[in-house]
């Protein structure tokens, strides 16, 4: 397995019924992660206030500038939404931002969010000497019950899975290995992925000291 397997396989099993339905990928950027929904005949709309991210949007998207906090559509006008890594860049306003979310949502539509979490050391250390240029001044990780917490002020929230324990930092790593280590440090990288796993999936107790967090949701 690859260590973002655990993410994948959420974001696969959600809105299996996508054809015909109006998916917003919120702080979607170029719309990488609801493309899949694109694919299953959905009409996809990523959502971003970096206008040259959308730019590299695909054509079968329908990309909108544009805030989490005004999302500009009409209320109630889109039957899904996704996001990866975005409530954490409005974290003094996350209470405003579920809100617009819940605004834009049919009755009963349904939320599938993917955010990484305050709590994690190699998560923090990753951030910190490994950073990237997707960052921007003012995001803050939030713990993982804020975000639950949050959500559920507006929604039934359905399920809550934590992700990652020690192998969040192995992939910036293993580039920095010599070349011929790089295969047994991708092994490695995968083993600890499912030990992380495992010991998230047996016991609750370890959910906060998870990286991220997957957490899907209906709207009331």
């Amino acid at each position: 397995m690859t260590v973002y397997a655990p993410l994948s396989r959420i974001r696969e099993a959600f809105l299996p019924d996508a054809h015909g339905r109006t998916v917003l990928d919120v702080g979607g950027g170029n719309g990488s992660f609801g493309a899949l929904f694109a694919q299953r005949g959905a009409r996809v709309l990523p959502i971003d206030t970096d206008r040259r991210a959308l730019l590299q949007a695909d054509s079968s998207l329908q990309a909108v500038r544009g805030s989490l906090l005004q999302i500009p559509v009409r209320d109630g006008s889109a039957d899904a939404v996704v996001g990866r890594a975005v409530l954490h860049h409005v974290p003094d306003a996350l209470p405003l931002a579920v809100s617009e979310i819940a605004r834009v949502l049919a009755a009963r539509g349904t939320l599938l969010i993917q955010e990484p979490c305050a709590g994690n050391l190699p998560a923090a250390l990753a951030r910190r000497f490994f950073p990237t240029d997707r960052h921007e001044p003012g995001e803050r990780v939030l713990p993982l019950t804020a975000y639950v917490e949050a959500i559920r002020a507006r929604f039934e929230v359905e399920a809550v899975t934590p992700h990652f324990l020690t192998s969040y930092l192995l992939p910036h790593l293993v580039g920095r290995f010599p070349t011929a280590l790089r295969p047994l440090a991708r092994r490695v990288t995968a083993v600890l992925a499912g030990v992380d796993e495992g010991l998230l999936e047996g016991s609750s107790r370890l959910a906060s000291r998870a990286a991220y967090v997957s957490i899907e949701a209906r709207k009331r």
